[in-house]
């Protein structure tokens, strides 16, 4: 697998990550589990149920400027951010499903 492959496929896993963490905290919050994050929380208070747009623009934006811009140092950037929404989709689908 080459680098770009590789840079390419964590922008993939980011993006659908994303989307993931929005389906689990909505099943999470249904589930009577609260929103840890401050900014996510005032933008629920703000928007109800379509608190999720601006969190996937801004999440979306930020995949598309590492997108512009395929370095190495981008990468691990991505790793860690797909290694820790997976940790938060993880915690998120189980209060979900207890």
């Amino acid at each position: 697998m080459t680098l770009e492959l590789l840079f390419y496929a964590l922008l993939g896993l980011n993006a659908v990550i994303q989307i993931v963490d929005v389906i689990t905290t909505n099943g999470a919050l249904s589930n009577g589990a609260y929103e840890a994050n401050p900014i996510v929380k005032k933008m629920m208070d703000l928007l109800g149920p379509l608190w999720w747009i601006p969190k996937l623009l801004v999440a979306f934006g930020a995949l598309y400027g590492a997108y512009l811009h395929p370095d190495p140092s981008v990468a691990v950037g991505l790793s860690a951010v797909a290694l820790w929404y997976s940790g938060i989709v993880i915690k998120n689908y189980r209060l979900w499903k207890r």
